[in-house]
């Protein structure tokens, strides 16, 4: 990756969902673009007109107007006219930032950048909700963001020693938090929309009936199976393994004092910032896909505990 293309940026919270509400889809695009330009939350920023021409392929006459509704508005003010222009960029009143890859502008490698393909849907709400996934998801406490699920139904089929197997199946119904929902026109959507261009993805967990993350279905990261523990009666239960894992969609060794247990799937970006609140996300996640192998490896992890360890240190180093 180049290094233009490298690090994270800033956004004001409270700014960037104001643009949503008062101005459009191309000026969300562009105040964004502006954030790209600056280091942290500092107020000065090079990028302008010119690079909203170039990550969006537009003419400089849209890109000069998009410009001056920002400054119009207060979002952004103009410190230096002439050929290399520079701008402030208005400081959070909240105090509140979002941070965002890069890549988010520029692209990754041969894609497309999703600020282009946010920009082609005309949408604020898209916009605003691919915001809102920055700012709320807690892939660490939560999973990912709680205010969109999707249930899946369960089904006993047996136990084995001390767990019970429980098929789960996807309802395909996605809910969200009735005051997450009420905050937009047409949630759903807007969410089908980043769902469908990729900037989304869905990861499925185990859950308590407390709502505890017992374990991923799925490498939250790398969205790697993970069969280990999702295909955990096969050895234990060979004579259900064929006709279960055929006719559903997950069928888990649950212990039997996880009374009521459930899989629900949440969703998380695509394109994640590198830094502190992410390599802890990614530690986390770790460490549960191995609690959930030490449900059924017992004592005998210890040994691997070290090594298991160091490959979490490897992982984490990306960031």
């Amino acid at each position: 990756m180049s290094r233009e293309n490298s690090g994270d940026f800033a956004v004001a919270y409270d700014r960037v969902i104001a643009i949503t509400e008062q101005l459009g889809a191309q000026e969300v695009a562009h105040y964004l673009i502006y954030c790209c330009g600056r280091k942290g939350t500092l107020a000065g920023t090079r990028w302008s007109k010119h690079a909203l021409t170039r990550y969006l392929d537009i003419p400089v006459r849209k890109a000069y107007l998009s410009e001056q509704k920002l400054i119009d508005a207060g979002f952004v003010t103009k410190v230096k006219e002439g050929k290399h222009p520079k701008f402030d960029i208005a400081p959070s009143e909240t105090g509140e930032y979002l941070w965002l890859p890069k890549t988010f502008i520029t692209g990754a490698v041969d894609e497309r950048p999703p600020l282009k393909l946010l920009w082609q849907t005309g949408s604020t709400e898209i916009f605003r909700l691919m915001m809102d996934y920055y700012w709320l998801t807690d892939i660490s406490q939560e999973g990912g963001l709680w205010q969109i699920w999707k249930d899946y139904k369960s089904e006993k089929m047996g136990d084995h020693a001390q767990f019970n197997l429980i098929a789960f199946n996807d309802t395909v119904t996605r809910t969200a938090d009735p005051s997450f929902d009420e905050r937009y026109e047409s949630l759903w959507e807007a969410f089908n929309v980043i769902l469908d261009l990729g900037l989304i993805y869905e990861v499925p967990y185990l859950f308590t009936s407390e709502g505890e993350i017992v374990f991923p279905l799925i490498n939250p990261f790398t969205q790697e199976e993970l069969s280990q523990l999702t295909q955990a009666f096969e050895e234990r239960m060979p004579e259900l393994y064929l006709s279960a894992s055929c006719t559903h969609d997950y069928c888990l060794l649950v212990p039997r004092h996880m009374t009521s247990p459930e899989v629900k799937a949440l969703y998380i970006p695509k394109y994640r910032p590198h830094n502190q609140r992410y390599a802890e996300a990614l530690e986390m996640s770790e460490q549960r896909i191995n609690q959930g192998l030490c449900l059924y490896q017992g004592a005998d992890q210890g040994g691997d505990q070290g090594e298991f360890q160091r490959e979490i240190s490897k992982r984490i180093s990306i960031y």
